[in-house]
């Protein structure tokens, strides 16, 4: 298949001429805006100096570095139980690399 379906594009095509999507968007923005300013205020409050992150402008993530001799995945278990969600490195390289990485999921609410 080269395309979507004609049904598919019919669907997208109504919402996009019925739907106050521009609106949605500029909401969306705010919202995810608010979240990605909380997050980064939390690390540089809490997280130590030796940790390293990125600080987004316009990407859903936070990129998180951790120090010898921390890995992610190992803590991962305690995150989830603690509220903290965030997908291990390992998962975004193929060679193995990644082990002192993270990318930090933003919560449901800010």
């Amino acid at each position: 298949m080269l395309s979507h379906s004609p049904l598919a594009q019919l669907t997208v095509d109504r919402y996009l001429r019925t739907q106050p999507w521009r609106a949605q968007l500029s909401d969306l923005g705010t919202m995810y805006r608010t979240r990605r300013g909380a997050m980064v205020r939390a690390l540089e409050r809490y997280m130590p100096q030796e940790v390293r992150w990125t600080a987004p402008q316009g990407d859903f993530f936070v990129w998180v570095t951790l120090p010898e001799p921390l890995k992610a995945k190992p803590m991962l278990d305690a995150a989830v139980v603690a509220g903290v969600a965030y997908v291990p490195g390992t998962g975004f390289y193929a060679d193995g690399r990644g082990h002192h990485e993270l990318r930090l999921l933003w919560p449901n609410r800010p």
